[in-house]
């Protein structure tokens, strides 16, 4: 199995692709709320850095911020009664730290970072950095050290 040579450390190979305060409307009666809606974002990547932060304090037993799926734009058949989503990936997003969000390369590269946070939060605070450094196997990281010292 080849193993993909990657850069998290880089700092510039990884690029915001939400960030973001949400927050829950006003209910119908009063002291109460209306869930905040889900968000869905183009990503390019296969690899997403995704961190929650609750704005007003929560009980310690609350440790969900939300939960991240990326998922692909595909439609196998035109008379299916589906969404054209196929979910590739989805976790659970502690509070207070990143989480790797990742899943396998599948062409096309563009994927769909849909993040849902739960009903019983008011408010929260998220970040998503897709990661979009080199990519690259062992293999193919030797045979371009060849190529180079042949030139």
């Amino acid at each position: 199995m080849l193993e993909p040579v990657l850069d998290l450390y880089g700092g510039t190979s990884w690029n915001y692709v939400f960030r973001r305060t949400l927050e829950a409307r006003d209910g119908p009666v009063p002291n109460t709320f209306l869930p905040i809606p889900s968000e869905i974002v183009v990503c390019n990547s296969n690899l997403v850095l995704i961190g929650c932060k609750p704005i007003l304090s929560v009980p310690p037993t609350w440790r969900v911020g939300c939960w991240a799926s990326l998922n692909l734009n595909l439609l196998p058949d035109t008379q299916t009664e589906f969404p054209p989503f196929v979910q590739v990936a989805r976790q659970a997003i502690a509070f207070n730290i990143f989480s790797l969000l990742t899943c396998p390369k599948y062409p096309p590269q563009t994927f769909f970072l849909k993040l849902d946070i739960p009903h019983w939060l008011e408010s929260v605070y998220i970040e998503a950095l897709a990661y979009d450094g080199p990519y690259t196997t062992r293999e193919s990281q030797q045979i371009a050290e060849i190529l180079q010292k042949l030139n």
